[in-house]
């Protein structure tokens, strides 16, 4: 994650979205709303979810 990006958390007020702006060990400030708050980086997950590819099956359909 870069500075800018857009970035998910949650507390124990809910879920929260916001604009990262700085990465540290252990902390990350994220612009929310006018204010900015120190979340700690385990929390800090980028938005939307990186999706992992998974490969597929194909679906074998008996005739009716």
């Amino acid at each position: 994650m870069t500075p800018g990006d857009v970035v998910y958390y949650r507390d124990k007020t809910g879920a929260h979205f916001g604009h990262l702006v700085e990465r540290g060990y252990k902390w990350a400030r994220v612009r929310h709303g006018d204010t900015t708050r120190r979340v700690p980086v385990a929390d800090v997950k980028p938005w939307p979810p990186v999706r992992e590819a998974v490969a597929t099956k194909p679906v074998k359909r008996g005739r009716a």
